[in-house]
């Protein structure tokens, strides 16, 4: 198994947010291929037109946990730098379902039209 490379990701976030950003945050947004995929939005209770959302979907897992954290790794990577360049809070939690298949919940919060451009940021990213 390769190593990753932090720069190729950084690269390559950059170019999903740029591709993100330049979208309608109104746009529908198709989780297609993500596995198993669903995306809740909700408001901020008490905020001012801040958003929550919640991307749950699923990736095969392999047996040992390196290839867990191998796999995830890019994801923490891109949606940090996501977050840092929106102002956007966000979580990313792993759960192993059974030994074939780990579920990842995405969960970003903020200013609506920046947790829209995250989100989709974020799928981009998966896609690729």
């Amino acid at each position: 198994m390769g190593r990753i490379d932090p720069n190729r990701i950084r690269d390559v976030a950059s170019h999903t947010l740029e591709k993100a950003l330049s979208k309608s945050s109104t746009e529908p947004l198709s989780l297609e291929p993500l596995a198993n995929a669903s995306l809740t939005e909700a408001p901020v209770e008490g905020s001012s037109g801040e958003l929550r959302t919640e991307l749950s979907f699923t990736i095969p897992n392999g047996p040992e946990p390196r290839v867990v954290a191998a796999t995830t790794e890019p994801m923490h990577l891109a949606f940090e730098q996501f977050a840092s360049k929106l102002g956007v809070k966000h979580s990313l939690s792993s759960n192993i379902e059974d030994p074939r298949t780990l579920r990842l919940v995405l969960v970003a919060q903020g200013p609506e039209a920046k947790v829209r451009a995250f989100t989709r940021a974020a799928v981009e990213f998966l896609r690729e």
